[in-house]
């Protein structure tokens, strides 16, 4: 079992919602995609008991707050701070990132690609098309996967990556009024959400990543565009899934 819990489901800028972050966690593993959410901070378990960060891409909303969640396992952790024990993965260096709060690389490890493995999850990534680099993340355990696409523009390798998934974890930035801008900052409508889904299909999808719409207004827009079959919800912050 997988349980998907959605600490920030904002795009962009916050608003009442918290800028985008996911945690995946097993029965043994605790995993972190993107860290651009506050409400991860109320708890030092929360942060103390990840095992591994993976960001799909550096733009400030999806990676903003990764320096300070090292920074709070050190001033928790105190002694049993080990850098090894959460490493950060990212396509792109965080050098630069993580200077900007004094942290060199004595106090934490970046790698590009994460492993196959970490812990009791297997992970793949496949790399997406948006401004930068930018990346997708496969987690699978025990025969239920999950894919979180980060910032993306529809391709038919991106539908191959996501088929068949218990969950799709998609971003919905733009509304449908909006094509035109989401085309130049390779983003997701309605529309293109929907087609994702219908090439993909995925037994469920989550919606996050808003800008345009609220999460009920993405989730009856993508629906709009698809048959009842499909099941599709807005993900709101807070929210728990369970596969």
């Amino acid at each position: 079992m997988l349980t998907i819990k959605f600490w920030g489901t904002r795009g962009t800028y916050p608003t009442s919602q918290q800028l985008v972050c996911i945690q995946v966690s097993s029965p043994a593993t605790r995993l972190l995609v993107e860290a651009g959410s506050t409400a991860i901070f109320t708890e030092p378990q929360n942060y103390c008991a990840l095992n591994g960060i993976l960001l799909t891409h550096l733009h400030s909303d999806h990676c903003l707050l990764a320096p300070h969640l090292v920074l709070a396992r050190m001033k928790t952790l105190k002694q049993d701070f080990r850098k090894e024990d959460c490493p950060i993965y990212a396509p792109e260096d965080i050098a630069n990132l993580f200077s900007g709060v004094g942290l060199t690389k004595d106090f934490y490890v970046w790698e590009e690609r994460p492993p196959e493995r970490i812990g009791d999850i297997e992970i793949s990534r496949h790399l997406t098309l948006h401004w930068g680099e930018s990346c997708a993340y496969k987690l699978s355990h025990a025969g239920k996967s999950v894919v979180i696409t980060g910032d993306i523009f529809y391709t038919d390798m991106l539908a191959e990556f996501c088929r068949g998934v218990d969950l799709l974890i998609v971003e919905c930035t733009d509304a449908d009024s909006n094509e035109k801008h989401a085309e130049f900052w390779k983003h997701m409508t309605p529309k293109s959400v929907a087609h994702l889904i219908r090439q993909s299909q995925p037994r469920q999808t989550a919606l996050y990543h808003f800008t345009d719409l609220n999460p009920l207004e993405a989730q009856a827009a993508v629906l709009g565009h698809l048959d009842p079959s499909y099941q599709v919800i807005g993900s709101n912050d807070g929210m728990e899934i369970q596969i």
